[in-house]
């Protein structure tokens, strides 16, 4: 009896599209952000590696919100607009700063996008690093810093 009731439900989960929709996998950006200091100690992003990728839907990355500040902070624009969730991370000091980076809103793989970080303070910014990325899986390393 108990088998029949939970072969039952499961039929039902896929027929209704449950155990689909948990299966589906979303957009995701995987960058590493280098930050280095200048003479006078002031961080700036020199680097930005990037590649995408997919994660599960059921483990989808949304805001990643840092405690304090000064904190790096990512975006992806695509069309004047910014397509992932609030990303940033805590600033500790030069080195790389791993990123996974969920999206908000669609992405169009067809059309490049911009890739930007910088570090924030809490009344001022670093300067801004961008990079324009194609969507890809293999990694791609591009940097200019606007000033």
């Amino acid at each position: 009896m108990k088998l029949k009731l939970i072969v039952l439900i499961v039929f039902v989960l896929l027929m209704s599209g449950c155990l689909d929709s948990i299966s589906s996998k979303v957009p995701v950006l995987y960058a590493n952000i280098t930050v280095s200091e200048d003479a006078n100690g002031n961080p700036t992003v020199t680097q930005i590696d990037a590649r995408a990728g997919e994660f599960p839907k059921i483990r989808a990355i949304e805001d990643q919100v840092p405690d304090d500040f000064p904190a790096i902070i990512v975006n992806v624009i695509q069309n004047m607009m910014r397509l992932n969730y609030y990303t940033g991370k805590d600033y500790h000091g030069p080195g790389v700063y791993n990123f996974v980076i969920g999206m908000e809103h669609e992405v169009n793989t067809s059309v490049p996008i911009i890739i930007n970080a910088y570090v924030s303070f809490n009344n001022s910014e670093a300067p801004i690093s961008a990079m324009l990325f194609n969507w890809s899986t293999e990694e791609q390393s591009l940097n200019k810093t606007f000033i």
